[in-house]
Parts: C-alpha cells; structure tokens; sequence
C-alpha cells in the first residue's frame, strides 16, 4: 500500500474523527499535505480528510441525485459517475448548496446489476443506484490515453498521416489523418467514442471530414460537411442525407456512441448516432456496412477531421 492508498484508507477509518484528539487530526493533515506536495492527485485526499475530520458547521445532510445518462461498465472508475451525479448539501440555517465533484468522495464497488453506491462529503452521507453492465460485453476497447492496444483482444490500432498519440489521446491533425481500428464489423454493434478537443479553425470550407467511417466498402459514417453547416450521416451516395444544424465543435469533449442495424431492409443497416445519451440523428445507409471488405476508422484515407482529439473507443455487439 502506498502512503496515498494509506491515507485515503485513513479517511474512512477516520470517518468524522472516529474519536481521534485533534492533535492526531493535525498530524495526519500535516502529512497528507505533504504527499500532496508531491503527488497532485493527493490534493483531493487532503480535502476529504480535512472535510471528514473538520465537517462544516450546521451540515445536516446531504442527499444525491443521480441520472443515469448512458452505459455504466464495471471496469468504470466510480469518479465517471460524478458526471451524472447531484450531490445537494443541507445546512442547519435552511440553507443548500450543491456541491462540486471535487467536495466529495465516492465509495463502493460497481456490479454488474444494479449497484449501491455511496456519498460522502464531511461526516454525512448519500445513497444512490446504478444499472451497471459487465464489462465482458465488450468486443474491443481502447483507451487512447494509455496506448493503441485494445485491451480485450490485443488488436493494435494503426495511425496514418501525422496522426499521434500522447496522454490525451489520439490526435488528427490534417485531412489526411486517420486512426484504423480493423476489419472488426459484425452486424447490429455499437461503437462508443470519447471526443475531446476539437479545433475547428483548420477546417477546409469546402470540404467534407469525418468522425468515423466504414471504409474499403461503402464509405458509410458519420460526417460533417462544412459547405453546408451540418452534420450528416454519409451512406456512400450524399443522397439526401439526415442533416443535424450544429457547429463544427458539436462533438466537442462529448461521449459519443454510434449504431449499427436493425435498419428497414435486408439491404439496408440503420445508423444510430447518440450525443452524451441523447440520440441525435439516425438514417438508413444505402450500403452495406458489416461486410469482411469494410475497415473501422476514426476519420479515414481521406477527409478526417484536423484538430480532433479522440481518447477512447469502445465496440460491443447490441441485443436486438
């Protein structure tokens, strides 16, 4: 265990002083502020300490809200659910507040199921559920941050053009960018892309970039077209295409999840696209995108989108 694992321990060992002299109290604080001298990360053990050992006067209760906005994996750090999560403190003088991520801490384990997790900010705290999914589900995951294997198959993603990766991710830089992930289509997956940073100013005016893409078949994906000012679905053809009026940072620092399937024919595959939960447009594609011939890409060959940011990619197969 290290010294900051001992501390973080020592918070809920501790509780609200766990009948501890306020001479020991200062001399714990003392050393977690030194770790934190250190190690950054240490920081939000200080605060929790601090706030377990010295509550704020008149804190009643607190209470937390939580709004599930998409798909929750057990492998998922219990920090990514502060994202969806209210946490309302309740004072002695009537009074509220609501609290930022970095007030209060997190506690209990993610299931596949439904999860309890807990609360905590001074000495009071909070209940709430989650629907939490194996994470054995997924077919492929990469996360970008740490490198370009994926961690269920081994399967190692290529990067073309000046294209690069570093502690943020993969980073396109012209049109010619692109990351390929492989021939790893079946039929009805889902694929789920965690967008950072997106500089628009290097953008062509002329002409189309994309997110992500089928290539080698069909060219199908998910597109935005600059002469037109929208995001589209691109089936292969720009046959009328479903157009979404928005500006070209609209995927900026999102969670993007993108379908396949269950489209109105046999010769048809519906593509879904959802924006941190919400489904914001979805179209028949005129080809088929699910055949050995078609690789995945974030951006492609051609006309991928300079100034993108991309930090992870996860694919699963969908129940239909």
């Amino acid at each position: 265990m290290t010294l900051k694992d001992a501390l973080i321990a020592g918070r809920f060992v501790g509780g609200a002083g766990g009948g501890l002299s306020d001479a020991v109290k200062q001399a714990i604080l003392q050393l977690a502020q030194k770790v934190a001298y250190t190690d950054p990360d240490a920081q939000e053990c200080y605060n929790a300490l601090y706030d377990a050992f010295y509550p704020p006067e008149g804190l009643q209760s607190i209470s937390a809200v939580y709004t599930q906005s998409g798909t929750v994996y057990d492998s998922d750090a219990l920090d990514d659910l502060k994202a969806d999560l209210v946490v309302t403190a309740a004072y002695a003088d009537g009074t509220t507040s609501i609290l930022s991520a970095s007030d209060y801490t997190l506690s209990g384990a993610l299931v596949a199921g439904t999860s309890t997790i807990t609360a905590i900010y001074g000495d009071k705290t909070a209940t709430f559920t989650v629907t939490v999914s194996p994470s054995s589900n997924y077919l492929y995951n990469w996360d970008f941050t740490q490198g370009l294997t994926d961690s269920v198959q081994g399967l190692v993603a290529t990067l073309g053009g000046t294209a690069t990766q570093d502690a943020a991710g993969v980073h396109l830089y012209s049109t010619t960018d692109y990351v390929m992930l492989g021939q790893i289509l079946g039929e009805n997956h889902a694929y789920e892309i965690e967008v950072g940073a997106v500089d628009a100013s290097g953008w062509a005016s002329t002409l189309g970039a994309r997110i992500f893409s089928w290539y080698n078949g069909n060219k199908s994906g998910v597109a935005y077209d600059p002469t037109a000012g929208n995001w589209t679905i691109y089936d292969g053809t720009w046959n009328t295409p479903q157009t979404v009026e928005a500006a070209k940072d609209f995927f900026a620092n999102s969670k993007l999840k993108v379908t396949t399937g269950g489209g109105s024919s046999q010769w048809k595959r519906m593509i879904r696209v959802y924006k941190d939960g919400t489904e914001v447009f979805s179209k028949d594609s005129n080809r088929d995108i699910v055949t050995a011939a078609n690789y995945a890409y974030i951006g492609a060959e051609t006309n991928s989108m300079p100034g993108l940011t991309v930090k992870s990619i996860k694919v699963y197969a969908l129940e239909v």
